[in-house]
């Protein structure tokens, strides 16, 4: 490229910089990231299609969940519920954005009037699990029921590998015996949840009633998930949808995205969840991400940082897009950069 070419380019790109910075009083909005910004209806149900080669869709095949058809995300609530074409099964939860991650906090699901709800902590570990019939688990503070790790990559696995190994010890012993309370297929529904001892695990003192509770209810939750299928796979298979729904959440938002004010376009790629792209529509020149992260989730909410250089300039600039899901779909907020110079001007964010 010739040294005139390249001024040309570099003129362009500040051209378009200042563009993007500039502070134009008439569209300015006053403060950021409030509720109800520019006064737009705030985000209702977000539907996601489960099609046939979806994710989810492969993951709960088998169980008594398969065939569903939408995920719905309510943002405000920030829950989800999947969506049948039946009445009588349900699933459903809350989720929450922790240390710049999603994480599930609560799962339920429901099926033949049976229920059962696990909560997580920031960590993905179980807290505690319930059923409909009065049976329930919690995990004591300071209990360690087999410490172990794991190799999987996934994250509920990973921070609740002794479940995992007390569902995998319960399988190779042929299953949790109805010793007390009355059940079907060798699995007792008494609530108070103990089954007299879980072979090959050999627990002392107040473990042993921990993981004969912990074999108990992870029973119980299997009989409704998944019968007739041990524990094992259907808690491997919880622990599954989990992720997959943690990142249905997340991954909503990815694509190409048009920013637009009243002067200039951005073209935005979201991928992960994050903004990996920024490119001016008018002359198809790109800047450089460096870094890129949420840095916050509220309700409808949603904060991205990024910062990119604009060919030509010698100084990063952190770009903040604070928006908000509405009604019909679009983001809408402000888009700040903050470098050389401040500037926060409306932006509209519309799928492409």
């Amino acid at each position: 490229m010739s040294t005139a070419s390249r001024y040309s380019v570099q003129f362009k790109m500040q051209a378009v910089f200042c563009t993007i910075l500039m502070l134009h009083l008439q569209i300015l909005v006053p403060g950021c990231g409030q509720v109800g910004l520019l006064g737009l209806p705030g985000a209702g149900a977000y539907q996601i299609p489960l099609t046939a080669d979806h994710p989810l869709t492969r993951a709960l095949q088998g169980s008594a969940f398969q065939g569903a058809r939408i995920m719905e995300v309510m943002p405000q609530a920030q829950s989800f519920r999947l969506i049948f074409s039946d009445t009588g099964r349900q699933v459903s939860g809350n989720y929450a954005f922790v240390g710049g991650e999603f994480t599930i906090t609560q799962f339920t699901f429901k099926q033949s009037g049976k229920s059962a709800t696990i909560t997580f902590d920031e960590n993905r570990r179980v807290t505690s699990i319930s059923s409909s019939d009065g049976a329930a688990w919690a995990r004591a503070e300071n209990a360690k029921l087999i410490g172990l790790s794991s190799s999987s990559e996934n994250p509920y696995i990973v921070a609740n590998a002794d479940l995992v190994e007390i569902a995998r010890q319960v399988d190779a012993q042929g299953g949790i015996g109805s010793s007390t309370g009355s059940g079907s297929g060798g699995i007792s529904t008494s609530p108070g949840g103990s089954t007299g001892g879980t072979p090959g695990l050999t627990p002392k003192g107040d473990s042993a009633d921990t993981i004969d509770r912990a074999s108990f209810i992870l029973a119980v939750i299997a009989a409704i998930w998944a019968p007739l299928a041990g524990i094992l796979q259907p808690l491997l298979t919880l622990f599954t949808v989990a992720t997959l729904l943690e990142g249905s959440v997340l991954f909503r938002f990815d694509g190409n995205w048009r920013a637009s004010n009243a002067n200039s376009n951005l073209i935005v790629t979201i991928n992960h969840g994050k903004i990996s792209r920024l490119v001016d529509e008018s002359s198809q020149q790109e800047l450089t991400v460096l870094r890129s992260e949420i840095d916050s989730v509220s309700g409808n909410r949603v904060v991205w940082k990024v910062n990119a250089r604009v060919l030509g300039q010698s100084a990063d600039v952190e770009f903040t897009f604070d928006v908000q899901e509405v009604a019909n779909g679009t983001l809408e907020g402000t888009l700040t950069a903050l470098g050389s110079s401040f500037a926060r001007v409306a932006v509209t964010m519309t799928r492409m």
